[in-house]
């Protein structure tokens, strides 16, 4: 009503090619973090810690507790990793802000300059350490690495690394381990690393997508999961 610039829209929502008045914009706050690089640089850099945070309800291995900022991967030779960070740390405080949620500390470590030293509080093994990590830079390939979500499973899977095969699996084991679970969907036990959907060998995540692919409504499906050092057989339903 002021006349002033709260966000830049980006996109509106539409299913029959007109607009029905459903739109989602950029918060102007943001925007004008990025103008100055824009202006100076010509592109956008965003800061990398290199770790993969769970976004849903993770049970910590050494607490049995369930946390919602756990850290169930890191990335080599990343940021997070020379920092002394390992699976199953619970990030809880950045700079000496809090951290609720992952979905917190993406932002806040998006928005701290590339090269910045800062100071990483976390729960490990439920003691408090205090990590000293350098910013990295978010690289295009690195954006393409995020994991993939499933709606009709209510999963979000990634690649494995070495840490998450150390943490959850013997030394050569191939998969997708699953990073989030939506509260309440069919796939609320789901957690470890898949091996196989409906027999197929899942590798990677693009035979993730291709399993999943194949999955109708309503239909019960079979898991092979390795969880620690156990390997079990999971159904469920999709939606």
């Amino acid at each position: 009503m002021r006349g002033e610039v709260v966000g830049i829209n980006t996109a509106l929502f539409c299913r029959v090619g007109g607009n029905i008045g459903i739109g989602f914009a950029i918060p102007i706050n943001l925007v004008k973090e990025l103008l100055p690089q824009l202006n100076k640089k010509g592109k956008v850099t965003r800061g990398w810690l290199g770790n993969l945070g769970d976004s849903g309800h993770c049970r910590t291995p050494w607490s049995g507790q369930v946390h919602r900022r756990a850290v169930v991967g890191v990335s080599k030779d990343g940021p997070a990793e020379q920092g002394g960070f390992k699976v199953g740390d619970v990030i809880i405080e950045f700079d000496g802000r809090e951290v609720k949620e992952s979905s917190d500390l993406l932002g806040i470590v998006a928005r701290t300059p590339v090269g910045r030293e800062m100071s990483v509080k976390v729960l490990k093994e439920g003691e408090e350490v205090v990590h000293s990590v350098t910013i990295g830079e978010l690289k295009e390939k690195q954006l393409f690495a995020s994991p993939k979500r499933d709606r009709k499973l209510g999963l979000t899977v990634q690649e494995v690394n070495p840490q998450i095969v150390e943490s959850l699996g013997p030394e050569g084991t191939e998969g997708v381990v699953v990073t989030s679970i939506e509260p309440g969907s069919p796939g609320n036990e789901a957690g470890g690393i898949i091996l196989e959907i409906d027999r197929q060998s899942i590798a990677d995540l693009k035979d993730f997508r291709s399993a999943t692919a194949k999955i109708k409504k309503r239909k019960r499906i079979l898991f092979l999961i390795q969880r620690g050092g156990t390997t079990l057989f999971f159904a469920m339903k999709s939606r």
